[in-house]
């Protein structure tokens, strides 16, 4: 009988600490769901507030492109393509970022043309540097029936240009013909051969009563002359000096390419 007692005590404390064990684990269970729950609840309200600064940063710095009007279209470009890069997944960042997108091509557009008027208008610039700036324009590759409008006038000038340059450097070649001649007539060792030179160069004129202009002060409609002589007189001039005392300051051809005026400037 006490045996039996004994037996039945023992199995009912042995009941009783698997029961309290059981209870430890459910307990222990618990707490740490609950733990892992608030962890993972931590996290994503980190994240998510992340992830609302980084959308309010990005809607600041979009709507400032937006209002921005003294940067240029690279600029505005550079500046969108690093918010673009921050990869911000937002319709509302998405929208903005189409618009700043629009922004830039509007201004691409607008410099470009721009830049366009000013190729045609800039006459101090030589074929070569027009087509330089031109290539670098059109390298760009923007589309737009303007530009590409423009860009065939400026096509049309650099042809009209390159015709004007080959006729200056035709009149070039000529006039340091001239120069030699005035130099050579000038520094020639006797009459004889200076006479010589003087019927070599008449060549190049209409006729020896061919004007001659020099200016002695000023320029351009101020200009101040001397008084007008022909070729003919100014070469036996300078073969009686001895010396060649102007510079070949312009001249002007007539229909059969001879020169019918020369202008000098007194040095």
């Amino acid at each position: 009988m006490n045996l039996q007692r004994q037996t039945y005590s023992q199995t009912q404390t042995g009941r009783y600490a698997n029961l309290l064990l059981m209870s430890f684990l459910a307990l222990f269970l618990v707490l740490g769901s609950t733990s892992c729950n608030s962890a993972k609840k931590k996290a994503e309200a980190e994240a998510a507030a992340k992830k609302a600064a980084a959308i309010k940063k990005a809607t600041t710095d979009l709507n400032a492109l937006l209002g921005d009007e003294s940067m240029s279209a690279d600029q505005l470009e550079k500046k969108l393509n690093d918010i673009k890069a921050r990869k911000i997944n937002n319709p509302d960042i998405a929208a903005l970022i189409k618009k700043v997108e629009q922004k830039v091509q509007t201004k691409k557009v607008s410099e470009t043309k721009k830049a366009l008027q000013d190729i045609l208008n800039d006459n101090s610039l030589s074929a070569a540097e027009k087509q330089k700036k031109l290539d670098a324009i059109k390298a760009k590759g923007i589309n737009n029936p303007d530009i590409a409008g423009l860009i065939s006038k400026v096509e049309a000038n650099i042809a009209d240009k390159k015709k004007i340059e080959a006729e200056a450097q035709k009149k070039v070649e000529k006039v340091k013909t001239i120069h030699d001649y005035f130099g050579e007539i000038a520094g020639a060792g006797s009459t004889d051969h200076a006479n010589t030179l003087i019927n070599d160069a008449l060549n190049l004129f209409s006729s020896p009563d061919a004007n001659v202009l020099i200016i002695i002060a000023g320029s351009g409609d101020n200009a101040d002359y001397d008084k007008p002589t022909t070729i003919k007189k100014y070469l036996n001039y300078l073969k009686d000096q001895k010396k060649a005392p102007t510079k070949i300051e312009d001249f002007k051809k007539d229909a059969s390419g001879k020169i019918k005026t020369l202008i000098l400037r007194k040095l």
